[in-house]
């Protein structure tokens, strides 16, 4: 299991409350959460740093890591590791390209026992794979095509936000 904790003060040490409504590493983790493709062990030291920034050696904080991948905010709600999740959504497409593949072979044994040719079984699948069919095999390359079709998106989403977050952190002043 990957984790990061972020403690207020090192072992033996004091963590003050802060003014208002929060203590000092939580007003700090606050400022810095909004921020969308901040790679968490960057966030770790902005936050490590703001402390030490507001109360010098008088409270250090630390933390406790164990992770392999990079993890990043896309939002401030929800993590996702860039490396790790390009690797699924990958494996993910793998999964659903071979069941369009199933599917195509199983509609064209389906409908070539019904006696249709095969150039016909051909152009009536490639029709099948971006428009709705009513016949029920045909209906299932559609559905399988729409899955990669969304898969395929969904992938490109995330690489446009990892090329976008490599791009905010290589040039921050734009």
């Amino acid at each position: 299991m990957q984790k990061l904790i972020l403690y207020a003060c090192d072992r033996n040490g004091e963590a003050y409350d802060g003014r208002g409504k929060h203590g000092v590493l939580t007003g700090c983790v606050l400022e810095h959460l909004p921020t969308p493709g901040l790679e968490l062990d960057e966030f770790s030291r902005l936050v490590i740093q703001a402390v030490i920034a507001l109360k010098g050696e008088t409270q250090m904080p630390s933390n406790e890591r164990t992770m392999w991948d990079k993890w990043c905010f896309f939002s401030t709600t929800k993590f996702l590791s860039r490396y790790l999740s390009m690797e699924t959504l990958r494996g993910q497409l793998d999964v659903l390209e071979t069941g369009v593949n199933k599917s195509k072979v199983y509609c064209r044994t389906a409908l070539e026992k019904n006696g249709i040719e095969k150039e016909f079984v051909d152009a009536m699948i490639k029709k099948a794979e971006s428009h709705p069919p009513k016949n029920p095999h045909l209906q299932r390359i559609y559905r399988s095509c729409q899955k990669v079709l969304a898969k395929m998106k969904e992938m490109r989403d995330a690489e446009q936000r990892c090329e976008a977050f490599a791009s905010e952190r290589k040039h921050p002043e734009r």
